[in-house]
């Protein structure tokens, strides 16, 4: 066994089995999941063991030559984690499947997932511990923040800004030269087509979209 294509997926939930096939179809081969939960030690989900809880995960004196995956949705609790191993030594390899194109002179952080027929133009840059999945488009120019989530068939126009933590559901669209920046944890609802910039921590949805919520802070 290649011990540098082995690899552990913290989260047992919904996109569990994305993450195992994405992990998979990178060459690597899944050794066992870790859940928040306690009690499911031994259970084997999607084929794959679960070996323990987070907790016993970091009570290991340390995680160096380990390599990890998150496939939790929730950008906060995948934070956490990123975090947290990242302060034990581990690593996060960057998924990108196969069939996705990624330019030359795209620029990528740590522990990114990319899955199957995404598109990243030249001069893109992708932050720390984020999720594209199937044929997202991120257009030229274009920066995505760290612990992110863009939903399948999105699209990020061109010279935009898009902050951290922030979600963008199926199929949504920020329209080049239009909207510039979206703000850091910011959530767009699926098939939202953002005409203009995005305030953070706001909520946005519709065809155009509109705010639907907003921090005290930053009002719509």
């Amino acid at each position: 066994m290649n011990r540098n294509k082995t690899i552990y997926i913290l989260g047992v939930g919904h996109s569990t089995p994305l993450t195992i096939e994405l992990a998979q179809d990178c060459g690597y081969e899944v050794e066992g999941l870790y859940h928040f939960e306690e009690g499911r030690t031994g259970e084997s989900v999607y084929g794959i063991p679960i070996l323990g809880t987070h907790a016993d995960l970091f009570a290991e004196e340390s995680l160096k030559h380990k390599q990890f995956a998150l496939s939790m949705g929730n950008n906060e609790v995948r934070q956490k984690l990123f975090d947290a191993l990242i302060s034990k030594g581990g690593t996060l390899p960057n998924l990108i499947h196969p069939t996705a194109h990624i330019a030359r002179s795209c620029s990528m952080g740590a522990g990114i997932c990319i899955d199957s027929y995404a598109v990243l133009q030249p001069n893109t840059q992708i932050g720390n511990n984020t999720i594209l999945r199937h044929h997202v488009l991120v257009c030229h120019n274009s920066t995505v923040g760290e612990h992110s989530f863009i939903a399948a068939h999105s699209i990020v126009g061109a010279y935009l800004t898009l902050g951290n933590n922030l979600f963008m559901g199926l199929g949504a669209i920020a329209i080049s030269d239009k909207v510039k920046t979206i703000g850091h944890h910011a959530v767009i609802g699926a098939g939202a087509v953002l005409t203009k910039p995005v305030i953070p921590e706001s909520i946005m949805a519709g065809n155009p979209a509109r705010c639907l919520k907003s921090s005290p802070e930053n009002e719509c």
